[in-house]
């Protein structure tokens, strides 16, 4: 119901009734009987109740469990760290979870790292922010700077190789899900 979508992103916030209610113009009271679903907003108090909380009107209105899945920098979880020394984290949904088909990891790969050939029943494709790699599909390497890509192909051994002397940077997206 709207009311609890209210109230969870209020909290999601850290505002209290009263915060909310200051932005918006309206009574602690009022807000209140929103969450309570005791009254339902007009579009106008809806509309500076989702820009005031960050979220966007279609959240208030999506059916249950159809809701966008919001992942903040600071809350982002972290992948057990594997044996070659690259640090991932994820930034969609833990597919385990949430029911979700694929995946999308930040990833940091530190200088000297990522000398174990990986494979998987899964497509993958990389993207470097910063910094540069090497990858290598079975015996073939491709130099990737920042703003570079490469898509792997499912059960294609393939190792992810930092040799420059800083941390290189970037996203990987995994689908199916592997974890």
């Amino acid at each position: 119901m709207i009311g609890d979508k209210i109230r969870e992103a209020r909290k999601n916030k850290s505002m209290t009734l009263n915060d909310l209610a200051s932005c918006v113009g309206v009574t602690a009271s009022y807000i209140s009987q929103l969450e309570r679903n005791i009254i339902d907003p007009s579009i106008s108090a809806l509309r500076k109740i989702s820009r005031e909380l960050g979220v966007p009107m279609f959240y208030f209105f999506d059916e249950e469990g159809k809701d966008p899945i919001l992942i903040k920098a600071e809350g982002r979880r972290k992948l057990k760290k594997p044996k070659n020394d690259i640090e991932f984290e994820y930034i969609s949904p833990v597919a385990k979870e949430q029911g979700t088909k694929m995946e999308l990891f930040f990833f940091r790969i530190n200088p000297r790292s990522g000398d174990e050939f990986l494979y998987h029943n899964a497509d993958e494709c990389i993207f470097i922010i910063k910094g540069s790699v090497k990858v290598f599909l079975e015996d073939v390497m491709y130099n990737l700077e920042g703003g570079d890509s490469i898509f792997i192909k499912e059960n294609v051994p393939h190792k992810i190789y930092n040799a420059g002397s800083r941390p290189a940077i970037g996203v990987t997206c995994v689908v199916p899900s592997i974890t």
